[in-house]
């Protein structure tokens, strides 16, 4: 990064705020950056007259008013400031520090901000950019990061006790679930203060609840905080895993089940059976896909066999009484989703159009989303130059009626067909 958000904080200047406060704002223009932006919710309370918390998100498809929206009813209970760019997304580091950077320095300027009280939070790869931002700025007091744990370049990772709080929130049905896992023993090693939250949700930003919990166990706030694990745990004791269910009991210390008891140990026994299988067929399906990718078309052996295998593991999933069963297929059907995601935008950004259409076409499959799907295809095409399919796509995706004019525009892979009459035309007759 450029700048660090731990020299920013003795930067002070008069705070030039006028948005409304209790109300989500889409689109904060950054004063030093025209092209950085973000999305902001302040309580309906705030003041300049006090410093407030504050929580940056950091979101892996840049959709910036989502995690905003999701958790603004938290941030009004508890009091917190809302900020997620719009230009941080998967991909380049580089990219995603200079957004942070540019919401760092923009909101310090224009708002009242408690610096002894910083969260980072992001979901996927944005929850590694938090982490990662953490650590190397030691600006944060804690962070909540959501479906991952370490990121991928050693400079950026917790190897030594650092000095903020983490907690992990991840459904039991994420690919990422035992990353997780291990990453709380990890942490545990290094004695640092951490919580993990396991719900019964997929590869997902969490539901408000868990995000409260977390923001309560942040805080200290042990009364609400000890009620309301009572009250997870009563709600999803059947829809969880039992070794988290295990957990969450501990941390309330209730003694109702034994864990050491036959029936308990039996069924975690088979949980880890399930955990060892997970890893035996994501293993083979890697592998199929690696070979899928390089033959560069979906009319191969390799394709073939990795959605036949999809498929399979969606009929095991419906005629499966066996809930860890379940949540495993979720687990390796969200893994292959996630590799064709991120393998497909790294060929493309190569320039390996052709591989980068064989890994969406299997994504595809995975989640049966043609309107993102062809939104995907119309970026790639169009940062192959080739303006004709990549229109043709845009337009299935915007006949769903489910696409945001200010997405496209924010899209940098659309920027060269804004001067197209083709392109004009589109945006006339869907947003007219």
């Amino acid at each position: 990064m450029k700048t660090f958000f731990s020299t920013l904080i003795f930067l002070f200047s008069t705070p030039l705020f006028a948005q409304i406060p209790g109300q989500v704002v889409d689109t904060v223009v950054c004063q030093a950056d025209k092209n950085q932006s973000y999305a902001l919710f302040l309580p309906s309370d705030y003041s300049d007259e006090k410093k407030w918390p504050i929580i940056y998100f950091f979101e892996p498809a840049a959709r910036g008013s989502l995690p905003v929206e999701l958790y603004s009813e938290v941030a009004e209970e508890l009091g917190y400031i809302l900020a997620c760019t719009h230009n941080s997304r998967n991909g380049s580091y580089d990219r995603s520090f200079k957004a942070a950077d540019a919401i760092f320095l923009d909101t310090q300027k224009k708002l009242s901000i408690d610096f002894d009280q910083v969260i980072f939070s992001g979901f996927s790869g944005g929850s590694r950019l938090a982490l990662s931002l953490a650590v190397i700025s030691e600006a944060a007091y804690g962070v909540i990061g959501v479906g991952a744990a370490q990121p991928p370049t050693p400079a950026y990772m917790v190897m030594e006790k650092k000095d903020f709080k983490y907690v992990g929130l991840v459904g039991a049905r994420d690919m990422n679930y035992l990353e997780h896992k291990s990453f709380k023993t990890h942490l545990n090693s290094l004695e640092m203060d951490n919580l993990l939250l396991v719900s019964n949700l997929t590869h997902r930003w969490p539901e408000t609840n868990d995000f409260r919990l977390a923001l309560l166990w942040m805080q200290d706030d042990t009364d609400k905080f000890l009620s309301s694990i009572a009250e997870k745990i009563k709600s999803e004791k059947d829809s969880i895993p039992l070794s988290d269910v295990l957990d969450l009991r501990m941390l309330i210390n209730d003694k109702s089940v034994n864990p050491d008891s036959k029936q308990v140990k039996k069924a975690l026994k088979e949980e880890n059976k399930i955990f060892k299988k997970e890893q035996i067929i994501k293993s083979a399906i890697t592998d199929t896909m690696n070979v899928a990718f390089r033959l560069e078309n979906t009319d191969n052996p390799s394709y073939d066999w990795v959605v036949r295998k999809v498929q399979k593991l969606k009929s095991q999933k419906t005629k499966s009484d066996y809930l860890q069963e379940k949540m495993m297929v979720d687990r390796i059907l969200n893994y292959v989703g996630a590799i064709c995601y991120e393998s497909g935008l790294r060929m493309k950004t190569q320039g390996f159009t052709l591989k980068a259409l064989v890994a969406f076409a299997i994504w595809e499959v995975v989640y049966e989303n043609p309107v993102f799907a062809n939104w995907v295809k119309a970026r790639i095409y169009a940062s192959d130059k080739n303006p004709k399919e990549a229109l043709e796509h845009l337009e299935v995706a915007l006949k769903s009626g489910k696409v945001k004019k200010e997405s496209i525009f924010r899209e940098p892979d659309f920027e060269g067909l804004h001067d197209d009459p083709r392109f004009k035309k589109l945006i006339e007759t869907y947003y007219n």
